[in-house]
């Protein structure tokens, strides 16, 4: 009797197909395709909302926070030169780096180099804008927001 659950168990019942791995693994395959596509459209929405509210915190001429991909953050005003408008979803397709005015108060161990800096839109990870109170608190001060900064920085 013992012989016999042994041969069960070395020749199974329902022998695996080899169309049916291939099926599979194509089917696989074309989810993984799918879901590709599904982040690098959602990569591309959230771009445009960063670079959105980029544009609408320069038209308020509030100070924002950008934190990179690498998780540097730069606390600031974006700059853009006075040709530039981007009131259009079009134009903000368009926009590749921006100019930022970095904010006083920051450590400059926070941020890397002189006054103003460049960054490319494709390396921000994040943006943060101000709350309603931060900003009744920036607008005390020139080119400062220490509420902000201590929400964005804390233990500073």
């Amino acid at each position: 009797m013992m012989a016999n659950t042994q041969e069960m168990n070395n020749n199974p019942l329902i022998k695996e197909d080899e169309n049916d791995k291939d099926e599979e693994h194509d089917e696989f395959m074309a989810r993984m395709r799918r879901l590709d596509e599904l982040l690098t459209k959602y990569e591309k929405l959230k771009e445009e909302d960063m670079k959105l509210e980029i544009w609408n915190a320069h038209v308020r001429d509030e100070i924002i926070g950008i934190e990179m991909k690498d998780d540097v953050v730069f606390v600031g005003k974006s700059r853009f030169s006075y040709g530039e408008n981007f009131t259009s979803v079009d134009q903000l397709k368009e926009m590749i780096d921006i100019q930022f005015k970095l904010a006083n108060g920051v450590p400059f161990g926070y941020h890397t180099g002189g006054g103003s800096v460049n960054l490319l839109i494709s390396k921000i990870k994040r943006v943060f804008i101000m709350t309603e109170p931060e900003v009744a608190d920036a607008n005390q001060y020139p080119n400062m927001a220490p509420e902000f900064i201590k929400r964005l920085l804390p233990g500073i």
